[in-house]
């Protein structure tokens, strides 16, 4: 489902987030994604080598990273073991994603 901002469709968070877990699972990860999205993070990417934790958003529009700091504030305050990676994935409409690594 889409939302419709100012003339223009942007993506539902979960269409964006089933996008970035069938990326994730090319590039050969396990991904798990939070139910209702309720947590800190959206998905959950396991591989051999590493633990990513990953907050997926969407835009019609340049962002910042104060765009979203009170998630980048949460993502960045919570406590995880060195093999994880905190990251923000940013969906920018007909232009693709914006990493960020927290």
């Amino acid at each position: 489902m889409s939302e419709r901002k100012r003339g223009k469709i942007k993506p539902s968070g979960t269409s964006m987030e089933r996008k970035a877990k069938g990326e994730l699972e090319q590039d050969g990860y396990y991904v798990m994604k939070s139910g209702g999205s309720l947590g800190v993070f959206d998905l959950v990417a396991i591989n051999k080598d590493s633990v990513r934790l990953i907050q997926v958003k969407s835009t019609y529009k340049e962002w910042t990273e104060n765009t979203y700091k009170k998630d980048i504030e949460q993502i960045k305050a919570l406590p995880v073991p060195d093999i994880c990676k905190k990251e923000l994935w940013v969906w920018k409409l007909r232009k693709g994603w914006d990493y960020l690594a927290l």
